[in-house]
């Protein structure tokens, strides 16, 4: 059966936000999600306010559906609101704002490295940082400085959740007062700013623990690793290797660099879909973000 409503319009309720369209519009990419579903193909169900039920969270479904009305991408030129919106896009099956999101992510993220100021715990504050070579207008959000004692991760900014190919990040510790205030790793999850990165089965780390020798950390798990008796100190810097080009299955490997000597294999169950994360605790702690995108050899 046709989908209906009153004057041609359709209400649609995605995670409980209400919106109202018409059939025209569900149906101009034919091949999409909601071209699918409101193809007439399958009998739907209306609650008892005529509005149909879709499943996602509708923060950005408005950008969605006015791509739909009009095909122009118009929203806000902010890079994490960009990357949640070509996950968006994935699910709803629009191959061109797909393709747009994603040469406008590459594009913004070519020869830069910045922090998320959306996905970045209120208790961290982002600045910019200049050197001889390096201007405030390549990197707005490059440092990250502890303001208040406390438990605190921050998001680097990447093109939606990293599940393919091979990503290289690194840090710098600026200031670091207690080595055991430190991790750097992924997570598949990004809600939870003010956890250590590794204090969960949803995420992977190197931290070091009770002042003693780098360790690797996926909660429970948290054994050493590493070369004998390192440790961090301030002004080292850390490197991040995620590879998911080194076999045929979705898994990836996770290893780690300080001061460019390779700390050796760490993890080789990542999951795709996680993104990297620094945590910290300590007030006035600081880290930097490097251009780097390429591991040491």
């Amino acid at each position: 059966d046709a989908p209906s409503g009153v004057g041609g319009r359709i209400k649609l309720s995605v995670g409980g936000t209400k919106f109202v369209t018409t059939l025209d519009t569900l149906l101009m990419c034919s091949e999409s999600f909601l071209g699918n579903m409101f193809s007439g193909k399958f009998k739907l169900e209306k609650d008892e306010e005529g509005y149909y039920f879709i499943d996602r969270d509708g923060t950005n479904f408005r950008y969605i559906l006015n791509f739909l009305r009009t095909g122009v991408l118009t929203c806000p030129d902010d890079l994490a609101l960009r990357r949640e919106l070509k996950i968006e896009a994935e699910f709803y099956q629009i191959p061109s704002l797909v393709e747009i999101l994603k040469a406008d992510l590459n594009g913004s993220l070519r020869g830069t490295r910045e922090f998320s100021a959306i996905l970045c715990s209120e208790n961290i504050s982002l600045s910019s940082h200049n050197s001889n070579s390096e201007s405030n207008h390549s990197y707005k959000r490059r440092t990250a400085i502890v303001t208040k004692k406390g438990t605190c991760r921050v998001v680097i900014d990447v093109p939606g959740s990293l599940c393919s190919g091979r990503h290289y990040f690194e840090i710098r510790l600026d200031r670091l007062q207690n080595p055991n205030c430190l991790a750097f790793g992924v997570s598949r999850t990004t809600g939870d700013l003010n956890e250590y990165v590794g204090s969960n089965s949803n995420s992977w780390s190197m931290i070091v623990m009770n002042r003693e020798v780098l360790k690797r950390w996926n909660s429970p798990t948290c054994e050493p690793y590493g070369r004998s008796g390192t440790t961090f100190k301030e002004g080292d810097i850390i490197g991040l290797l995620l590879d998911y080009s080194g076999s045929s299955s979705p898994w990836g490997s996770l290893s780690f660099f300080l001061n460019g000597v390779n700390q050796g294999e760490a993890f080789n169950d990542i999951p795709p879909h996680v993104f990297p994360v620094v945590s910290m605790h300590t007030k006035d702690d600081a880290v930097s973000i490097l251009k780097t995108q390429v591991p040491p050899e």
